[in-house]
């Protein structure tokens, strides 16, 4: 998979406080979007998704 990937591929991340190399972290949304929905309500929730994969340790995946 592409998160494997990319921490297999050793990348240095220069500069960076949280690792010495390039990580993937994702925040994974899967909602049916109506014409009357708010696309806002959707990349909210990926966002929120995303950020507490931050919060326990980055390099991983949130699926909502």
């Amino acid at each position: 998979d592409i998160q494997n990937g990319i921490q297999k591929a050793g990348i240095e991340s220069t500069g960076s406080p949280i690792s010495k190399i390039v990580t993937l972290s994702q925040g994974l949304v899967c909602r049916k979007v109506t014409a009357d929905g708010n696309i806002r309500t959707l990349i909210d929730s990926a966002d929120k998704a995303l950020y507490e994969v931050k919060e326990n340790g980055r390099n991983g995946y949130k699926f909502t």
